[in-house]
């Protein structure tokens, strides 16, 4: 059996605490000690705002791409797809009885070996994985978005790995009678959930693959993702000393318009449709919380790093990357293959930070954030990131109504995040090809849940003291007074933060509001006990269990 050498760490510090505060001794020290540091945590978030905020008139004229109004979008992709009933059969690339333009385009491509619709870039065979599990009530949305993709179906690929013990077996093999490029493969057993899955799935991907286009099950893509894709590693495979595997894509939650892409009932396979609601009905203040914090994640804080050239996680879907680089590496088989992945990739042969970081970083005049194929973007510069973002690469999926998930599937992220980093900190450390500058980011993204934990002790901490010396010391004592000014300022700065990226948000559209802060900060609160307890078990033991988020109109039946 191993010996996790974490579980007795954890044990002494909490004992320090108790002598700290029963035995009065240095008590100063450790809040002062916790203090900075979840200043700097704080002050990184403020940063990446100031840095979006006060980005460069490129940057500025482009925010009204960046952030698109989906709800229009999906008014597009009802129009443009299910306006009216339609007929269609995929047999062998084929299609028969064609509506609309994409429908057309897409029976050039087909046919006739036509694969240079992606003209004057070449077109790489792309790989669609999918991990499912129980996915019954989304796999139909994903499926009938894929169909739509602007892209030769001989030119893609899509492998779901199955687990499931519900219908969805049922599902995909309807869907393999209309899909000549759809394989699926059924597990026994769930070793290594995710990860082991998608591991799988890596040992089924056809000899032509170039890229490998990873997908949670509740995703709905954009006809173009494809195209996209292409287009970026068409733009940047001739750069020269360019060091780019992956394209973080921005999954949007269908709550960020108030919406739901919905459906009713299982599809007739010969009349296909969708519905889409865009009133409110549908949203509740967790569904807005986690809206509106994922918004913060990817149109603040990873817009940012991409500026100043830090370290990008991947998120678990909508990800793209070379499959060469996949195959080399894999998933782990624990809670977040994602980020496990992310540390691996930077830890690998095929990260290499410290040459290039001083010069990369800071020498951007342009950057270009377009919801187009970027190789019409001639003037932004190479990027040598391993892992980069596009904000114009999405895809909606859904965010829980259900706190009771939501507070589950925070507790398996950040037990699985903070194991990866355990795990792995020694080498980041050590890494050679890391530059100083990645290495804290790095450190500051694995403590990401763990933070949570020194949060707890400070109000434990002054609660203690409270209780120990009463109010009037503590309004006498100039040194806690000045203790808990600067805790007052790191809640300042968290509700500044808020209030200021909703205006940067709603810069051109109406979308948050301050209830949304309220939302957040509520939701922030409540899975605090999930973050802390989740961290603690990351630290202390290598294995946990998976759980899987409950899909809403699941939880409504």
């Amino acid at each position: 059996m191993q010996i996790n050498l974490f579980s007795p760490i954890v044990f002494v510090l909490f004992r320090i605490m108790y002598y700290v505060v029963f035995k009065d001794f240095s008590i100063m020290i450790l809040l002062f000690v916790l203090s900075i540091f979840l200043f700097v945590c704080a002050t990184r978030s403020l940063l990446f705002l100031v840095i979006v905020l006060f980005s460069n008139a490129s940057f500025n004229s482009k925010i009204d791409n960046l952030h698109f109004r989906p709800e229009n979008v999906l008014g597009r992709f009802k129009n443009k797809y299910f306006k009216r009933e339609r007929n269609f059969v995929f047999n062998g690339g084929k299609v028969n009885d064609c509506y609309e333009e994409t429908c057309a385009t897409n029976k050039e491509n087909m046919t006739e070996g036509n694969n240079d619709h992606l003209s004057p870039s070449p077109s790489p065979f792309i790989s669609i994985l999918i991990a499912s599990y129980n996915e019954n009530i989304v796999i139909d949305k994903l499926l009938l978005s894929l169909t739509n993709l602007e892209y030769g179906f001989d030119k893609f690929e899509i492998i779901i790995v199955d687990d499931s013990s519900d219908n969805t077996p049922t599902i995909l093999k309807d869907w393999q009678k209309k899909l000549s490029n759809l394989k699926v493969v059924h597990r026994e057993n769930r070793d290594g959930w995710k990860g082991g899955a998608l591991n799988i799935g890596i040992g089924y991907l056809s000899d032509k693959s170039d890229i490998v286009l990873v997908l949670d099950a509740d995703n709905v893509l954009k006809e173009n993702t494809l195209k996209q894709i292409a287009s970026y590693f068409a733009s940047i495979q001739n750069k020269e000393n360019n060091a780019t595997f992956v394209i973080q894509g921005y999954p949007v939650p269908t709550a960020h318009f108030g919406g739901m892409v919905s459906m009713g009932h299982r599809y007739n396979m010969q009349n296909p449709k969708m519905s889409f609601n865009t009133n409110d009905d549908n949203n509740n203040w967790v569904s807005r919380g986690i809206s509106f914090r994922l918004s913060q994640r990817n149109l603040i804080e990873f817009v940012a790093k991409e500026k100043l050239g830090l370290p990008l996680p991947i998120t678990g879907s909508l990800f793209a990357i070379k499959t060469s680089v996949l195959k080399s590496i894999g998933f782990s088989k624990d809670l977040c293959e994602d980020w496990d992945l992310t540390l691996d990739i930077y830890l690998s042969k095929y990260s290499n930070n410290k040459e290039n970081n001083e010069t990369f970083s800071y020498t951007r005049k342009y950057y270009c954030y377009r919801s187009k194929p970027l190789n019409n973007c001639h003037k932004c510069t190479e990027n040598k990131n391993a892992i980069t973002f596009n904000a114009g690469i999405t895809s909606f999926t859904e965010a829980t109504k259900q706190s009771k998930a939501y507070f589950n599937q925070r507790k398996r992220v950040s037990e699985g995040h903070t194991r990866g980093f355990k795990k792995r900190m020694a080498k980041i450390l050590k890494n050679n090809r890391l530059s100083l500058t990645y290495k804290i980011e790095l450190l500051l993204m694995g403590l990401r849940y763990a933070k949570y934990i020194p949060i707890v002790c400070l109000i434990i901490l002054d609660f203690l003291l409270l209780y120990d010396k009463g109010f009037d010391y503590i309004l006498k004592d100039n040194t806690i007074k000045l203790l808990m000014g600067f805790q007052g300022l790191l809640l300042f700065i968290y509700l500044v933060y808020n209030a200021i990226s909703i205006k940067l948000l709603l810069k051109n559209q109406k979308q948050y509001y301050y209830k949304d802060v309220m939302y957040l900060l509520l939701l922030n609160i409540y899975t605090i006990p999930a973050f802390v307890c989740g961290s603690i078990l990351g630290f202390v033991r290598n294995r946990g269990s998976f759980y899987r988020t409950t899909r809403n109109e699941a939880a409504a039946e």
